[in-house]
């Protein structure tokens, strides 16, 4: 087949979606799909060495192959990972329980089962993106590298028994980018959309895509009118990436096998002269692709570091920045190690190679164990105030009733948990006891549909989150006598889509599911005797978009909406959280007060948390007979 120039271009393009999406550009929500193009992409340039190196030789060297492979990706994914434990070891990026297992998953080439199994909470989402989320991908094609040899070799020596060997090759693959397309709707069915977008057998199709392809060029040229195909396909493409949702939508329910079609035909018409050919051949395009799988594989590490909290900026300002660190580093990376031993300019004999990378391989182990800790579970603050500190009981023993401070039960997930317990260490107030019900990551609510975030990830409970009925009861009672006042913090987990009435659907769509399930935890609070407030989630900042969607200001107007209007409708009195967490609106700079876009900053705690109880005794003390 012999160089294509194009086909780099084509990687250009494909990795500048991926980048565009990544850097939040609001009008290429799609941006991912460029993974995909690269997974044909690679199925095709794969499958094609493979059969030429078969019908030229007569047979194929497995073991040169694998050289092959680990010289073009070990030195520079091994850099990258070395690279993020540094960072994290150096605390620029923030511990979280999975960010060890991620870093091995990168490692071990199978990031994509890590995050298909290892279940995040949009909470430690926040708390940390983990800078090797990206891997899943490339541990998706490593998979596939490490067993298509094999299988070709298999499917051509059952193909030489036939009269046409080639002819009888293509039909297999056509059969296998079948069966493995099939595979799509069944695993969505029986598992989750997260399982079409993350398991290795669903997202072999749009490799094996690309093989059939390499297999049927094999056979025959191209006629010259395939490059007509090359014009609507690109601009189809394109515009999925521009009009398709993020997280959501036809790429998780099947839909990414007919999308490699496209692909399937854009490479095909690359195959013969054309204008299309010709503009994706062009230098600047050619020069991106070549190093497209460096682009790609350190611009996440170095977007996830250079937040607009560290920079101090935003917008095409921030987008600038990270380009440009990006792109020195990926030349560097190119120039002085990939390019270097991919062109046998170092590590020539293949011992030494595969001696070489095994010690980096076992290097970069052991420095991912020694550089990213499992952090220890921090104890949740249970009980605050009433004269015994941040952990002590609700006053003195024998005092009596009109003595005591009314206690205060807290509900919610981790806005008002992190509220807690950064604020717990100085908190000193003897005029209120403080009963912690809330829970990082857990709204009480484990039967609720399942939710999504900004990349269709799905998001999971941890393992010891109770429903609302089991866990309020004891908490009403853990300070000795009944909680006076019960404060909801409830709303933020309800921003992300869900998947309702077998639909992913936004809060904007439907979010009575969730109003019917706050109207019942208001009434078991009352029938318990606590005076129920709530408080109406703030506005969030534009750092959410890690976990929330683009349009989180409009998702968090709607779920406010609807809080409020529960509210009026329970005669439940309510605190606005906006005023402290977000002091500027839905369209100002939220970050001022948060770490994140969502929870509060730990150093203004201690403030807000004095200004939250101010806000609810005032509301008790109004309330007629209310302990003072």
């Amino acid at each position: 087949m012999g160089y294509q120039p194009a086909l780099d271009g084509l990687r250009a393009v494909a990795v500048s979606a991926v980048l565009l999406f990544h850097l939040g550009v609001s009008w290429m929500p799609g941006g991912y799909l460029g993974v995909s193009v690269f997974f044909t992409l690679s199925g095709f340039l794969i499958t094609t060495l493979l059969i030429r190196e078969r019908v030229s030789t007569g047979s194929i060297d497995t073991r040169a192959f694998y050289t092959r492979r680990l010289r073009r990706l070990m030195p520079a994914s091994l850099a990258c990972i070395a690279g993020v434990c540094v960072v994290i070891g150096i605390g620029l990026i923030a511990d979280t329980a999975s960010l060890r297992r991620e870093v091995l998953g990168a490692l071990f080439q199978v990031e994509n089962w890590v995050s298909l199994l290892g279940g995040q909470s949009y909470a430690e989402l926040f708390q940390s993106p983990s800078p090797v989320a990206h891997f899943w991908s490339l541990a998706i094609e490593e998979q596939f590298y490490w067993l298509w040899p094999p299988v070709v070799t298999g499917l051509l020596i059952w193909s030489t028994r036939g009269a046409r060997p080639l002819q009888r090759m293509t039909y297999a693959l056509v059969g296998l980018f079948v069966l493995f397309s099939l595979s799509v709707p069944i695993t969505l069915q029986l598992w989750s959309a997260d399982a079409v977008y993350f398991a290795s057998w669903t997202r072999f199709a749009e490799i094996l895509a690309g093989g059939a392809l390499a297999a049927f060029v094999a056979l025959r040229n191209p006629p010259s009118w395939v490059r007509w195909f090359a014009p609507p396909t690109l601009v189809a493409i394109i515009w999925l990436c521009v009009v398709t949702p993020s997280g959501r939508g036809w790429a998780y329910e099947g839909g990414l096998p007919l999308f490699a079609i496209l692909s399937v035909l854009l490479i095909l018409a690359l195959q013969t002269a054309g204008p299309i050919r010709t503009v994706l051949a062009t230098a600047p395009l050619v020069a991106i692709g070549r190093v497209s799988f460096g682009l790609y594989l350190y611009h996440w590490p170095v977007f996830v570091v250079l937040d607009r909290e560290r920079t101090g900026l935003d917008g095409w300002e921030l987008g600038t920045l990270r380009m440009a660190v990006t792109i020195a580093i990926t030349l560097v990376s190119y120039h002085l190690l990939e390019a270097p031993i991919r062109e046998r300019r170092w590590l020539l004999r293949p011992q030494r190679l595969v001696v070489a990378l095994g010690a980096a391989f076992v290097a970069v182990a052991i420095l991912t164990f020694a550089s990213v800790p499992v952090p220890a579970t921090a104890e949740r603050p249970t009980v605050l105030g009433g004269g015994a500190g941040a952990t002590g009981a609700s006053g003195p023993s024998g005092t009596t009733g009109a003595e005591r401070p009314p206690v205060l039960a807290v509900f919610g997930d981790s806005v008002p948990a992190w509220l807690l317990e950064k604020a717990a260490p100085s908190f000193t107030r003897t005029d209120v006891v403080i009963a912690n019900g809330s829970h990082e990551a857990c709204d009480a609510g484990l039967d609720f549909p399942v939710g999504y975030d900004r990349v269709g990830t799905e998001l999971r409970e941890p393992d010891d989150c109770e429903e609302w009925d089991t866990a309020y009861g004891p908490v009403l009672r853990q300070t000795g006598r009944r909680a006076d006042i019960a404060l909801l913090v409830l709303g933020a987990s309800v921003v992300t889509d869900h998947l309702v009435d077998g639909q992913r659907r936004s809060p904007c769509e439907t979010l009575d599911w969730y109003t019917r399930d706050v109207a019942q935890r208001i009434a078991f609070l009352r029938d318990e005797g606590a005076q129920v407030v709530m408080a109406i989630p703030s506005w969030p900042g534009e750092r959410s978009q890690f976990v929330f969607p683009s349009d989180y200001a409009r998702r968090m107007g709607c779920v406010r909406d609807a809080l409020s209007a529960l509210a009026a409708e329970e005669a439940v009195p309510t605190i606005d959280l906006a005023p402290e967490f977000c002091p500027a609106g839905p369209t100002g700079d939220c970050e001022k007060m948060s770490q994140d876009g969502l929870h509060i900053d730990p150093d203004k705690a201690p403030a807000v948390l004095d200004w939250l109880l101010d806000q609810v005794l005032a509301t008790h003390r109004a309330r007629p007979g209310a302990t003072t």
